[in-house]
């Protein structure tokens, strides 16, 4: 199953690894569920993995594809916390003052378009 979202705080909590309380909805094709906020799913049968230790790939069969809700785009502050995720997602990979530099540059949008909950995920996320 893939769950096409574009709540921030779901990308955040699974970088954080806190659990969210996300509500489902039983899949059309496959056994298992979707999340019900997606935008869109895809279910999918694995055919082939090819093993890499950093990055491995799925070879995947679509099964059923559905759309939602029409995606909205993000605001200067939503973009910062998602490309922070991505950053948080690297390390280990990435030099880490590149990732330092970055963050600092983005931790800037996040401050002057901060709501609450946006500002402790930046927060949280800078301190990873």
């Amino acid at each position: 199953m893939i769950n096409y979202i574009s709540d921030i705080k779901i990308f955040a909590s699974c970088i954080l690894r806190e659990e969210l309380d996300l509500k489902k909805v039983k899949a059309e094709k496959i056994k298992g569920y979707r999340l019900k906020e997606a935008l869109a799913h895809s279910e999918f049968k694995v055919i082939k993995v090819q093993e890499d230790e950093i990055r491995p790939t799925f070879i995947c069969k679509i099964l059923h594809e559905e759309n939602h809700e029409m995606y909205k785009g993000y605001n200067r502050a939503q973009n910062s916390i998602l490309e922070m995720c991505i950053l948080v997602s690297r390390l280990g990979i990435i030099d880490i003052n590149k990732i330092n530099k970055e963050m600092n540059y983005l931790r800037i949008a996040v401050e002057k378009l901060q709501t609450k909950m946006i500002s402790l995920f930046g927060k949280n996320l800078r301190k990873k």
